[in-house]
Order: structure tokens, then C-alpha cells, then sequence
């Protein structure tokens, strides 16, 4: 397995690189399975754990089970790694099988009703040609077309709603709301060029207690525009952190409940 210097990575994703590299050492794997083809575990391990989070945060109690079949090694790894960042609650639902139908095929029949999931993973669905895998209903996925690459020299197109923030590298941006009513949703809007930024949502109440809605991390937002939605369930201001980024484009508002 050959090392690739030319990557461009955050200090975040380095140490996770390095820690994999470690992991899967004794599996020996060919030369041509490189550092990129760690990341692309690494990614897929990480993405995994934005979805539960997401859960975590948004829909608690509602993610009864996750499962992953089929999972090399490789992914196990990764995941293992990332994971700490996960409540046990939420861990205890993620389950990994490797490629042995004889496990996982009992599980899902375990937790879910055969008509719900198609036939080519032991449920009972299947197209009107009788294709097991369902591709009527279920996007299989595959390779992205090249049309749809993301241009890493894409600049930022400014939408009307959007703000241009400069933030020198080491400083903060605060963007403050005062929430009047109980149950307000908080929305963010927001992307950068060509840097990852660090972003978090604090809360201050009547007597300048100051609390974490939303755990101050990383955020890839110079890849993808960084979305999302929160309650506020009590009165008091809430801030957005935006740390260590270059010229973003940010949009925020603060609205009542209906």
C-alpha cells in the first residue's frame, strides 16, 4: 500500500488517515490501494455517522436500527475510528455485517417485515420483470457523472440573500439571535471557498448561562452549501460560531413557531 503526499487534508483528516494506515497494516493490502482509497472509506464511514447524528439530533427515538452488510474490513476500520463521536444509545443501533448473507439475512428478517425490502436481500419485493432488486423503487446507486463533478476552482456564485464575510485565518464570527419565543426554529445557511470552516450553535439565557445546542466542528462547506435547522426551546440568545475560515457566504434567520 503506497502513501500519497500531494493530498490536500485537514489536520482532522490527516490524523484519521494516519490512524487507519496503522489499523489495516497487518491486512496487507496490494499497492494499488492507496491513501485515496482509504479516504474513501474514511468518507463513508463519516457519512454514515453525520446520518446518526442526525438522527440523534433531530428525530431521537425514532432510528430503531442501521444496518451495514457487506462491509470490508477496510470500512470497520474507518468506522471504528470516527465513531467516538456518537452517543452509546446511538452506537448500540449501528450494526456492521461483513459479506456472510448467512448473518445479516437473519437479522433483517429479524427486524423487518419481508415486504417491505426487496428479494435480492432476503425480503420478498420485486419488480414487475422479477428483477430481487427492486430498481423500480430503490435508487442503486453507481458512479457519478462527470457533468456533476464538483470544479475545486468553482468560485462562489452570491445569492441576493447571501452575505460576503471575510474572516482572517484565527478569528471568530458570532452571529447573534434573540430568541423572545419558546420553540423558535433556528436556520443556517451557509458555504466557503476552498477552506473547511469550524461551526457550532451556543445558547445564553436570562442570567448569562451559557450552554452548546450544536457541538462546535468541522464542516466541509467549501464542498457542499452546510444547511440546517434547529429548535430553540427556551427563551434567551442564541449564537452562531463560524471559527478559522476564509470569504463565506452565510444566511441565517431566526423564526416564531406558527
Amino acid at each position: 500500500m503506497s502513501r500519497r503526499t500531494d493530498l490536500d487534508l485537514s489536520d482532522d483528516q490527516r490524523f484519521a488517515l494516519m490512524k487507519l494506515r496503522r489499523s489495516v497494516a497487518d491486512l496487507k493490502l496490494e499497492e494499488k490501494y492507496d491513501d485515496c482509497f482509504l479516504l474513501r472509506w474514511l468518507e463513508a464511514a463519516e457519512m454514515i455517522i453525520n446520518l446518526l447524528q442526525m438522527y440523534e439530533a433531530n428525530y431521537p427515538e425514532i432510528l430503531k436500527a442501521c444496518y451495514a452488510i457487506n462491509a470490508p474490513k477496510v470500512f470497520s476500520f474507518a468506522f471504528n475510528i470516527l465513531k467516538n463521536i456518537l452517543t452509546g444509545n446511538t452506537m448500540s443501533k449501528f450494526i456492521i455485517y461483513k459479506a456472510d448473507p448467512s448473518k445479516w439475512m437473519p437479522a433483517l428478517a429479524n427486524s423487518i417485515d419481508s415486504d417491505q425490502y426487496p428479494a435480492y436481500f432476503g425480503g420478498s419485493l420485486k419488480d414487475p420483470d422479477g428483477n430481487p432488486r427492486y430498481t423500480t423503487k430503490i435508487n442503486q446507486g453507481g458512479k457519478v457523472p462527470k457533468e456533476l463533478y464538483l470544479k475545486n476552482d468553482k468560485k462562489l456564485t452570491n445569492s441576493d440573500d447571501m452575505t460576503l464575510v471575510n474572516i482572517k485565518k484565527g478569528d471568530k464570527l458570532y452571529l447573534k439571535y434573540t430568541v423572545t419565543v419558546p420553540q423558535s426554529f433556528l436556520r443556517w445557511q451557509f458555504k466557503t471557498e476552498g477552506h473547511d470552516i469550524k461551526f457550532g450553535i451556543l445558547a445564553t439565557d436570562s442570567e448569562n448561562i451559557q450552554t452548546i445546542i450544536m457541538p462546535i466542528k468541522k464542516v466541509a462547506c467549501h464542498e457542499f452549501e452546510e444547511i440546517g435547522v434547529i429548535k430553540c426551546k427556551h427563551t434567551g440568545e442564541c449564537s452562531h460560531l463560524c471559527d478559522e475560515c476564509h470569504s463565506s457566504c452565510i444566511t441565517t434567520e431566526a423564526r416564531q413557531p406558527d
